[in-house]
């Protein structure tokens, strides 16, 4: 064979390996959605008065993104006078981390690192926070699926929630808010109006 058959038969190789990661890339976003979907349900279902928005996109007015214009944030919970921000990781197996660290690890049956979830799920609230008014509690969440050991995180600050899947709704909703349909209604337009 030609140097240029073996050159177009690696370029071919790559294409395939390039398209097959964009594929699992675009399920893993999937299956990310159909949870925050469920949840989003579960929650409606027990805090009546609760206005959920699901895979947001917000403007960045303080550019803590790296310039970028606009940050998705996977869901916004609206409860009252509380804003629940939250952040899925979806990750399973031990995770190793801590508050301080960019990045984490998750070892299950391969060692993934993925951005420190608190580091973002900060920057998500800040980023709620310049959009809402004062006087409104902003509470981050990050949520790990329920089969995650989380045994291996090294958190002292208690200003970001970590909690697993099956844990978001009563969380949520166990929390005694001033549940006002009219202040709620009005957080959740201002944060629509800002998608």
């Amino acid at each position: 064979m030609s140097e240029m058959n073996w050159f177009l038969l690696l370029l071919g190789g790559m294409s395939l390996l390039v398209l097959i990661a964009i594929i699992i890339g675009e399920w893993g976003v999937e299956k990310s959605s159909k949870s925050n979907l469920q949840i989003a349900k579960k929650i409606k279902k027990k805090c009546r008065y609760a206005k959920i928005l699901i895979d947001i996109e917000l403007p960045d007015y303080k550019k803590m993104w790296g310039g970028r214009s606009k940050v998705k944030v996977d869901l916004i919970v609206i409860h009252g006078v509380n804003v629940y921000v939250l952040h899925f990781v979806n990750v399973e197996g031990y995770v190793y981390g801590h508050e301080a660290t960019k990045i984490w690890w998750c070892v299950h049956k391969s060692k993934i690192k993925f951005m420190n979830p608190m580091e973002i799920s900060y920057m998500e609230s800040e980023i709620v926070k310049g959009i809402i008014s004062e006087g409104t509690e902003i509470i981050p969440i990050v949520v790990f699926p329920d089969g995650t050991n989380l045994n291996y995180i090294n958190v002292i600050a208690n200003d970001i929630k970590i909690i697993y899947e099956s844990q978001v709704v009563e969380y949520i909703c166990s929390k005694k808010a001033n549940v006002s349909k009219r202040n709620t209604q009005k957080l959740y337009t201002i944060l629509q109006n800002a998608n």
